[in-house]
């Protein structure tokens, strides 16, 4: 119908109808019906699932990821300005945060802190989720209620259970005012601190451990500087632990009674 008045047309005009004003340059592949629907996966309801695909992903302006991102690429300008920054309104305290920046700026080789704990009238302190780290570094300064050693034993089931058998072997050398002694043995823990360190007098120490999480033997250096019968005494001693399992948590404990003060735990990545 054209103006109200039946017009007849040809094939070829409606042909011409069709090309010009359906089709209007449309490419090969979309100039059909069926070509449309198949584009758009034959979804009849194909608005509506657009719509639910794009509610699921973060925006622009910012949200609340409900998990983990994977593998991210960030790719600053070259502003020396441009960095992810962390908005600590919105950490609270007991929250860990793990944070993993591979960059040609960032040393992965760098120490980083695992935990500083203070410790008050503790039996022990242990520390799990350790087999990212080849290398550890354990350091604080404590006193004892009682008079002992201060000693550390070794998980390979993140701390189901520890190693009890006696499998450190260590080897020290210690001075005293103008005497210097020697002693080695085994036992079925890693002295950190040694002697008979007395009671309520702080001492503090310091150990590195290398090949931690690592299946072959676990080597260490350690020092500590403590009285031990009144006198002040520097022991410096090595210590590996014979098992060749990969280690993931350890356990540090006071000869006898408790301990109190800090213990601070790091590590390198490996």
């Amino acid at each position: 119908m054209k103006d109200g008045l039946t017009v007849k047309l040809t094939v070829d005009q409606i042909k011409v109808l069709i090309e010009n004003y359906l089709i209007t340059g449309a490419p090969a592949g979309l100039n059909s019906f069926d070509e449309i629907a198949a584009a758009l996966n034959d979804d009849p309801a194909f608005h509506t699932t657009v719509d639910s695909v794009l509610a699921t992903k973060l925006g622009l302006a910012g949200g609340t990821m409900t998990g983990a991102i994977l593998n991210a690429v960030f790719a600053p300008s070259a502003a020396s300005t441009k960095k992810v920054q962390f908005d600590n309104a919105l950490i609270t305290a007991g929250q860990t945060r793990n944070i993993r920046v591979p960059d040609a700026d960032v040393a992965l080789s760098k120490w980083e802190l695992i935990s500083l704990s203070s410790l008050n009238a503790a039996s022990q302190l242990i520390q799990i989720g350790l087999a990212g780290f080849r290398k550890l570094r354990i350091s604080g300064q404590l006193t004892h209620s009682s008079a002992g050693t201060l000693s550390m034993t070794v998980s390979t089931n993140n701390g189901s259970s520890y190693d009890t058998a006696s499998n450190y072997v260590q080897q020290a050398i210690v001075g005293s005012n103008t005497t210097v002694a020697a002693g080695q043995g085994t036992s079925a823990a890693m002295t950190l601190a040694g002697g008979t360190l007395d009671a309520s007098a702080p001492y503090s120490f310091a150990t590195e451990l290398e090949e931690f999480n690592q299946n072959s033997i676990c080597c260490g250096l350690s020092r500590d500087n403590g009285a031990s019968a009144s006198t002040r005494a520097i022991r410096n001693s090595g210590v590996f632990h014979t098992g060749t399992t990969a280690r993931n948590a350890l356990r540090i404990l006071p000869g006898a009674g408790t301990f109190t003060g800090l213990i601070m735990i790091e590590g390198v990545r490996a």
